[in-house]
């Protein structure tokens, strides 16, 4: 037979490489007892990934003590117990770290090694903030409203039918779904990166879209651009222009004081109202909302040496 008819042309190299790396295993085992949301997410994504490549999950098992033959080379993918690489229970000083410091869970190991091809580099470095603050949990025990979540999902001391095989069963269906859309809206903001790159009405540094998309943290650090705007999804027929943040968080410039906190409640609104076109400004001055994209335009053209500048924290302190 040709080898050639058995590659899934469908898939990249790297989701190749994956998928041999994937279709390896035929076990799982991570620990039994009471479950936490780092080995329950850890296996959340292994589903997802091997969905997306079009692979049957591997058996799975909840096991505290690990056999000598229960190995990678004999087909076990073991995670958050038995001292192996995708094992975090070690000591402060042999724990495995992301590059900023912060150690490693079992989640964020197997997202690590199973990600290429999945996921591209922007979508794992995003990703894996997510994921750090799972680790981060498991890692301390400190507070994570998600984590807290999945705990609650074990049964109670006095539960009258304790069988956690099926809440833990439960728990990773629960995190698949929320890996799921964490998953789509970072590829959403992703591709809002080309709606940005192809963005043609551009005017005293104000990108104008005839559509929504999140295109704010990708201007982060392009000179010059410091607001976007769109149609608002809240307001039906107006039109929204936020601030862009610079590579510290700082939103670039803000609306002229005078119209922060415009609102139709407002006693001057109706003044402020006919001579900017403005119906909203919020009290932050970072955002504001117009008629429509020309009253926006024609706001900026008129205003555009009034808005300010804020100060950064460390020139604040001086």
């Amino acid at each position: 037979m040709n080898n050639s008819a058995l590659i899934d042309y469908s898939l990249s190299n790297e989701a190749l490489i994956l998928k041999s790396k994937l279709e390896r295993y035929d076990h799982i085992i991570f620990h039994s007892g009471v479950f936490h949301a780092d080995e329950v997410f850890t296996s959340a994504y292994l589903m997802l990934v091997y969905d997306w490549l079009g692979l049957p999950f591997p058996k799975w098992e909840r096991k505290n003590v690990i056999s000598d033959e229960m190995t990678e080379q004999n087909g076990y993918l073991v995670y958050d117990v038995g001292g192996g690489r995708f094992d975090h229970h070690f000591r402060e000083e042999l724990k495995q770290r992301r590059p900023d410091g912060s150690p490693y869970a079992a989640f964020g190991l197997i997202v690590r090694e199973f990600h290429d091809g999945f996921l591209n580099d922007y979508e794992y470095q995003e990703f894996d903030k997510w994921v750090k603050t799972i680790d981060y949990t498991d890692n301390t025990g400190a507070y994570n409203g998600i984590s807290d979540e999945i705990s609650c999902m074990n049964p109670t001391w006095d539960c009258p039918d304790p069988n956690i095989n099926i809440r833990v069963a439960l728990a990773i269906s629960k995190a698949k779904d929320t890996l799921s859309y964490k998953l789509e809206r970072i590829r959403s903001d992703y591709r809002a990166k080309a709606v940005l790159e192809n963005a043609q009405d551009i005017e005293y540094g104000v990108v104008y879209l005839d559509y929504y998309a999140p295109i704010g943290k990708f201007m982060s650090d392009v000179d010059g651009l410091e607001f976007y705007g769109s149609p608002s999804n809240r307001d039906i027929g107006k039109y929204n222009v936020i601030a862009a943040k610079d590579t510290d968080g700082v939103n670039k410039k803000l609306f002229p004081d005078k119209y922060r906190g415009l609102s139709i409640k407002s006693p001057n609104f109706e003044e402020l109202h006919s001579e900017s076109g403005m119906t909203f400004c919020h009290p932050g001055g970072f955002m504001a909302t117009f008629n429509n994209k020309e009253t926006a335009k024609r706001f900026f053209i008129k205003h555009h040496n009034e808005f300010e500048i804020p100060e950064k924290k460390e020139e604040a302190k001086e």
